[in-house]
């Protein structure tokens, strides 16, 4: 039986190229309040539990364009591993993205 036109459509938004991600690695950044919910908004940079959640909330719940502002490549990469994603977007990123594929959870330590 033929499809009825459906197409699947991820609904987890991401850059092109982690090369696009040239977010701070150091201060203090803002997040708008469609990623963080009523949760923070600001985010240091420095401190590794807010990293992590900023990190985590971005890749969720942010645009391409919050991934490419607040997201770092490099930070990315190391963080990987650890971040709180479902599964569904994990596979989404990792599908596209072999540096992350080559993370494991325990590279992180």
């Amino acid at each position: 039986m033929a499809s009825a036109g459906f197409t699947h459509q991820s609904p987890y938004a991401r850059p092109g190229s982690l090369d696009e991600l040239e977010g701070p690695v150091t201060g203090s950044v803002e997040a708008g309040s469609h990623i963080t919910g009523t949760r923070y908004r600001s985010f240091d940079v420095n401190d590794e539990s807010q990293l992590w959640d900023l990190y985590s909330v971005t890749v969720r719940d942010g645009t391409v364009r919050d991934q490419r502002a607040l997201l770092n490549k490099e930070v990315l990469i190391r963080m990987w591993p650890v971040l709180n994603l479902p599964q569904d977007c994990r596979q989404e990123w990792e599908s596209h993205f072999t540096e992350l594929r080559a993370r494991t959870r325990w590279s992180f330590l």
